[in-house]
């Protein structure tokens, strides 16, 4: 009976709520989260492939950006300005695999909440701050590579104290704004609780309140936890996602590619000018070699300076290809966060929007596990593009895993040479205890057995 009684109420859990009290705030907060929970269950094998492919995120992106924090931190040289906002960007990464991933898996999951209210608040309002710190960070870089690139002689004649503290200044920046612009979340997100005497609990069969109470009692699994977005003002998650939208995506996208469309056109111009000069330097060569040979010294001297001239376009040369190398790996970073990301803020957009056709159905929630899926996969997708595409880091990677290895190998190579050592020290010792001499004194001794002797002691039978 008791069993019966418990499957009815189980049942009649995602009915209405009662009238009462708190039925008008309940109906509103749920209906602003879009709960409904007879219809979005994921089936096992989708639970089970969207375990396992954050699983590969968080695991691929911690180890990812864990080599980048370690290849700045540890070489001095790689402290430039530039690598310094990849470092951020790095750090910000690897705390979106290791804390705002797995809270996001169990909550597209479960749907629900057990972890009580103050990581509620804080676990929405950290990520956020991670994704509007990434996007400033990659705004950072790019206006950074575009000082550096086209304002080059500005910067060679700016204030060398200025070019120290700068960045630093310009990362407690991106900071202290991200956690302002991440701040509504925390305030906004609240953790509301449902219970059995909250539903409309309507049965075939009369049930007083005593056996509810009884039943609750006995299952506590029928208290629902829900975190979610409630603000006393109407259409404020709207207002935020779509404010969220400007500063975290459109407005630093728009920054990007003015800043690498500049730098593009100053490559280029820069280039053109290169095969101009080599140009030039070719038909000095051709005009040299007519010339008389009467003009041996001046035709030694033309081709001295056609050399060095040749070495300097070389080495422009280089330097251009380094850049423009560089840009286009920055530029591949910024189009891929800018991918990744872009869906989210678009789903988000429309399942807040006051008129939203978007429901907490199966497929609500399948497509919004998608396009957080998405938007994690940036953290991933940073640290390969540097060692792929940027030689700086490319290279401190192999000379890591070079030391690395070394270090495996001689630590298996002591441990072999120790076991080896320890051997032959036994054959040594055996060596010294033991010496045979065979003494055949006459031909008859031959048929009989030698006398083995051991430090001079006799051994009358061996085997």
């Amino acid at each position: 009976m008791l069993f019966a009684n418990s499957t009815k109420i189980f049942s009649s859990l995602t009915t209405s709520i009662i009238e009462n009290s708190n039925e008008i705030v309940f109906n509103t907060m749920l209906e602003e989260s879009n709960i409904d929970e007879s219809n979005s269950k994921l089936t096992e094998g989708e639970e089970k492939f969207i375990v396992i492919i954050f699983l590969l995120v968080i695991i691929l992106g911690f180890f990812g950006n864990f080599l980048v924090v370690w290849t700045v931190l540890v070489n001095k040289h790689m402290r430039t300005s530039n690598n310094l906002f990849i470092l951020n960007l790095a750090i910000s990464d690897l705390t979106l695999c290791v804390f705002s991933i797995p809270f996001n898996v169990y909550k597209t999951l479960r749907h629900t909440w057990e972890f009580g209210e103050f990581l509620c608040k804080f676990a929405p309002f950290f990520q956020a701050t991670n994704v509007f710190v990434s996007t400033m960070s990659i705004t950072a870089i790019a206006l950074d590579r575009y000082v550096n690139i086209v304002c080059a002689m500005k910067v060679r004649q700016s204030n060398s104290v200025l070019n120290s503290y700068g960045p630093i200044a310009i990362l407690i920046f991106i900071w202290v704004f991200a956690f302002i612009l991440s701040s509504p979340l925390f305030f906004f997100n609240v953790l509301i609780s449902l219970e059995p005497h909250d539903f409309n609990l309507n049965f075939t069969e009369s049930i007083n309140s005593t056996e509810i109470d009884k039943i609750a009692h006995d299952l506590p699994q029928l208290h629902i936890h829900h975190c979610i977005e409630h603000s006393p003002f109407k259409q404020s998650r709207f207002i935020y996602s779509f404010a969220s939208l400007l500063i975290q995506y459109c407005l630093p996208f728009l920054i990007v590619g003015i800043a690498y469309g500049s730098i593009w056109w100053k490559l280029r111009k820069h280039r053109n000018k290169l095969k101009h000069h080599q140009k030039n330097a070719s038909k000095n060569k051709k005009d040299d070699n007519k010339s008389d040979t009467n003009h041996k010294g001046s035709n030694n001297n033309n081709h001295n300076n056609n050399d060095n001239f040749d070495r300097k376009n070389t080495i422009k040369k280089q330097e251009s290809n380094r850049r423009l190398k560089m840009n286009i790996l920055l530029a591949f970073i910024a189009i891929i966060f800018g991918a990744s990301w872009l869906p989210i803020n678009l789903f988000n957009i429309l399942s807040d929007s006051k008129n939203s056709l978007i429901k907490a159905t199966h497929a609500y929630y399948m497509i919004n596990a998608i396009c957080i899926l998405l938007g994690m996969s940036s953290a991933v997708s940073n640290p390969f593009l540097y060692g792929v595409l940027n030689e700086n880091f490319k290279r401190e990677y192999v000379l890591l895993m070079n030391q690395i290895t070394t270090k495996v190998l001689k630590c298996f190579g002591k441990q072999n040479k120790e076991r080896v050592s320890n051997s032959r020290t036994e054959d040594t010792r055996l060596t010294e205890k033991v010496n045979v001499l065979v003494k055949c004194e006459n031909e008859k001794l031959l048929k009989s057995r030698p006398i083995i002797l051991v430090n001079n002691e006799s051994i009358n039978e061996i085997v």
